[in-house]
């Protein structure tokens, strides 16, 4: 007489169990054991992992802050020295246009590297937009200076030594000057002349400024760590303008 399928199932389940003793209690706590320890060890190495990557970001955004803070020290030690030795001194002189200094370039390499500062986008975005400004507002400086340069030695020095002007000649009067050097090379003089005056005085202060925000910002952001602090000069006081003065006259390394 042929088995039905529920008695077909209980005998192989019966054939198996004698083929497959009972576990002990002993085995049975063996495999729980090792199967905890497994599990406890990959949480340990997950935190271990996320801890080292947390204190890994922490540490680059505060590098990535620090550099920004040199760089802004640097860019604006550079443009002080450049105001201090090249715009002060004719501020407010006449024949500035033909006479300011020629300069020693400012270092055209001095940037920041958007990555170091990535962290303030969420966190902190006026304090980025302002250093970035400080970026832009220093790359037209770098410009300012050598399109002086440029014009002074390539356009202007080389037309008033054709015309026969020496260093030590008696001053001449400004429109002979003027004349000489041709309407399109005296606009491109005045307004250069005229941006680096307005840009060195306007970045020395925006420097300064955007310097305290950003070193502000990281303390509030990483309270526990020291960053590098600043003595700026005091604001300068700018001298009285002087309506007065002699003619422009030509003297490339200046009176």
């Amino acid at each position: 007489m042929g088995l039905t399928m529920g008695e077909d199932f209980v005998g192989k389940l019966v054939d198996w169990m004698g083929a497959h003793p009972p576990m002990s209690l002993r085995t049975f706590e063996y495999g729980i054991g090792t199967l905890l320890a497994t599990l406890t060890g990959g949480l340990m190495t997950f935190g271990f992992v996320l801890l080292k990557a947390r204190r890994d970001r922490r540490e680059s955004e505060i590098t990535g802050g620090t550099r920004a803070l040199f760089t802004l020290m640097e860019m604006w030690n550079a443009t002080k020295q450049y105001q201090k030795e090249i715009v002060d001194p004719y501020r407010h002189r006449r024949d500035a246009w033909l006479n300011l200094h020629v300069g020693p370039p400012l270092n055209p390499l001095l940037a920041f590297d958007l990555k170091d500062l990535t962290f303030l986008m969420q966190r902190s975005p006026k304090v980025l937009m302002d250093v970035l400004m400080e970026a832009n507002r220093y790359r037209l400086a770098t410009y300012l200076v050598e399109e002086h340069r440029r014009l002074a030695i390539e356009v202007v020095w080389p037309k008033l030594e054709a015309a026969g002007m020496k260093i030590g000649d008696k001053p001449r009067p400004e429109p002979e000057i003027q004349g000489i050097i041709g309407p399109a090379a005296l606009k491109q003089m005045q307004v250069v002349t005229s941006g680096i005056i307005t840009n060195f005085d306007q970045n020395v202060e925006s420097l300064r400024s955007a310097f305290t925000v950003l070193r502000k910002e990281m303390i509030r952001l990483f309270p526990k760590t020291n960053f590098v602090d600043f003595n700026f000069d005091p604001p300068a006081v700018s001298p009285k303008t002087t309506v007065g003065g002699t003619q422009p006259y030509y003297y490339p390394n200046g009176p």
